[in-house]
């Protein structure tokens, strides 16, 4: 039975947290087994987190704080919180999700990935990946300035992509992907969108 979460390089660490910690700017976090986290992970250091077909569970509101560039990779993110998150990002970092899984099963609002923080700049890439909001969240929601590719992926949500008032001049490219909403409310008191703009991008 596997006990270490996580390796990098040759050395295994009882806890993610441990291995995240132990990671210095642009190695490989291995995850080694399906985790539960305790409690919020704040990434702090420029790394590649390798999923390796793993899953990692949350009740935390946040599975992950982004401070710095981050690349996640080949496994899923799940959250369960009412209104939970898996990837917040604070800084303006590179974010690069490639076969990713993003996933929130709370019905209150719910945000797989929030490109957060009070930078301007952050640049995300989702290729072949799945984000998924549920019935009452959103999929992607921007709160500053950022560049976005979606490639080969599919974003779903009450509305897939939610870009907020403070992210004017950001640019989100979309090639060959599927955008879903789901609205399970009366349309005619609570409609929203499959993309919804409040700032000019």
């Amino acid at each position: 039975t596997q006990t270490n979460e996580a390796k990098v390089g040759k050395v295994a660490y009882t806890t993610l947290q441990e291995a995240v910690k132990a990671a210095k700017e642009n190695e490989t976090v291995v995850v080694l087994k399906d985790i539960e986290l305790a409690q919020q992970v704040d990434l702090t250091t420029a790394i590649t987190l390798d999923l390796n077909g793993k899953t990692i569970t949350t009740k935390q509101k946040n599975a992950f704080y982004v401070f710095d560039d981050l690349k996640v990779l080949n496994g899923t993110i799940k959250n369960t919180n009412v209104a939970g998150r898996c990837l917040n990002t604070r800084n303006d970092v590179e974010l690069t999700l490639e076969n990713v899984v993003l996933k929130v099963t709370g019905n209150g609002n719910t945000q797989p990935l929030t490109i957060g923080g009070t930078t301007n700049g952050t640049k995300v890439l989702v290729k072949d990946s799945i984000i998924d909001a549920g019935v009452a969240g959103y999929g992607i929601i921007v709160f500053v300035e950022s560049d976005i590719e979606i490639v080969d992926s599919f974003i779903s949500g009450y509305s897939a992509i939610y870009v907020k008032e403070g992210s004017e001049g950001s640019n989100i490219n979309i090639v060959s992907s599927e955008l879903n909403s789901v609205n399970n409310s009366n349309a005619v008191t609570n409609v929203f969108g499959v993309i919804v703009l409040e700032d000019n991008i």
